[in-house]
């Protein structure tokens, strides 16, 4: 679990529409008439189809679209009210570990830039009047089939404790929005099950997580979202087809060393064919731009990798621990043909080094976002993280403010937070956040 001193969760609140209201809590909130009347998401993902990748600046540039009425806009007679609340999402504890509770907006003190702030806004993250917009990120891949009922069944349960003013929708690493934001726990189960029946039939996912995770912090949070928050399960594998892209992510081990004949013609017969499929998904985007928009976003990210924990292992240990997992696998490609996995030390070695990347990708979005990182070891453990992490949002601080520096220029800005008279608290949460764009 990631801690920090001083450290918060931000997000920028800009460019709320008319109809905004202020609720018992002091929160600038849309009214629930307009809140009805999103306009529905058509292309999920079709914000990532104008990045390219530019060698030069080594990041995805997103390539503008040609100067045109905004139809979904044009639909809405609206008027927009800019207002700059900066939103954070602090817990505190003690040097035990024990979460700290009933602090006051007096207790905290904020500085933006090593400015002093004055705090506007403040609530405990438990405050059923400031809604929660929770986007569940699941990835129901082949090799995380076994972690799938039970993380469904923590999921569910965590949907009928949500609060009557929360939201939640549901996107899978097929890069698919199954449901969209909903208060209604029906279709949010509903949209569940269908991955179980799936699952079922064999019937899997793509393994396009850190795909998934970055259109949906582009495209479905906004404006009026106090509280983002993601719950991403994955094992992080899709890092291979980021730029630069690393093949070694699919085609590790392509034979265990013992390999019969037969075998060994077989991968020699698709191997090409399975390179070509592999890259045609190369992304147009990297890890750190994923990073980027998830910062962006201002959504807090509880990451949930299924699998044994290598990440804050020794090399030996992670070693050992692939090295145990690989103990009897089973290769068939034709049903006539398997061998059991006898693999070189080598060959072990590279795979411990993909998965250890893979990991830690999926947990720097936590680290990232000034959440934090569970590791689901075993099925039967998915019922206690899903509860954890529900009450990590709980027992989080509410804070909003309007800095000083009023400047509209697109940067980041650092921000710390401390609790008056307490240095030895500690605080978990983002450092920073993205001022706004400067107007068009």
């Amino acid at each position: 679990m990631a801690r920090m001193r001083s450290s918060i969760s931000c997000g920028l609140v800009g460019s709320l529409i008319t109809g905004i209201i202020l609720s018992t809590s002091g929160w600038l909130q849309i009214s629930p008439a307009h809140a009805q009347q999103k306009p529905k998401r058509k292309d999920f993902g079709s914000s990532l189809k104008r990045i390219r990748w530019d060698p030069v600046k080594q990041s995805g540039v997103e390539i503008k679209d040609s100067p045109k009425g905004d139809s979904a806009a044009s639909d809405l007679d609206v008027v927009r009210v800019q207002t700059d609340l900066v939103v954070l999402a602090v817990q505190v504890r003690d040097r035990q570990g024990r979460v700290i509770t009933g602090l006051t907006r007096d207790d905290f003190i904020v500085t933006d830039e090593g400015r002093p702030q004055t705090i506007e806004h403040f609530s405990v993250g438990s405050d059923l009047t400031v809604p929660r917009s929770i986007i569940l990120i699941i990835d129901y891949s082949g090799s995380l089939r076994e972690y799938l009922n039970q993380s469904i069944d923590a999921a569910e349960v965590l949907i009928g404790k949500l609060g009557p003013k929360d939201r939640m929708a549901v996107v899978t690493d097929d890069v698919k929005l199954l449901v969209d934001f909903t208060a209604d726990p029906k279709q949010l189960t509903k949209a569940l099950e269908s991955l179980r029946s799936k699952a079922k039939e064999r019937k899997f996912g793509r393994s396009f997580q850190m795909t998934a995770l970055m259109a949906a912090v582009r495209e479905l949070f906004d404006e009026e979202d106090v509280r983002p928050i993601v719950i991403f399960q994955t094992d992080g594998d899709e890092v291979g087809l980021l730029q630069p892209p690393d093949p070694r992510f699919y085609f590790l081990p392509e034979l265990p060393a013992n390999a019969s004949p037969e075998l060994k013609k077989f991968f020699a017969s698709k191997g090409d064919q399975m390179r070509k499929k592999a890259e045609a998904e190369y992304k147009s985007y990297s890890l750190k731009d994923v990073y980027n928009a998830v910062e962006k976003s201002r959504a807090t990210v509880y990451t949930i990798i299924p699998g044994e924990q290598l990440v804050g292992l020794s090399a030996d240990q992670q070693y050992s621990r692939v090295r145990k997992s690989l103990e009897g696998t089973i290769y068939f490609p034709p049903q006539s043909l398997f061998a059991f996995g006898a693999f070189s030390d080598e060959q072990v070695r590279q795979i411990t080094e993909c998965y250890v990347r893979a990991q830690t990708a999926a947990a720097g979005a936590a680290i990232t976002s000034g959440g934090w990182t569970a590791f689901l070891n075993r099925p039967e453990q998915a019922a206690d993280i899903y509860s954890t992490i529900l009450a990590d949002i709980n027992s989080r601080y509410v804070i909003g403010y309007y800095p000083l520096n009023k400047v509209h220029d697109g940067r980041r800005r650092m921000v710390s937070v401390d609790i008056r008279g307490h240095a030895d608290y500690i605080l978990s949460g983002r450092r920073s956040y993205y001022a706004p764009e400067p107007e068009p």
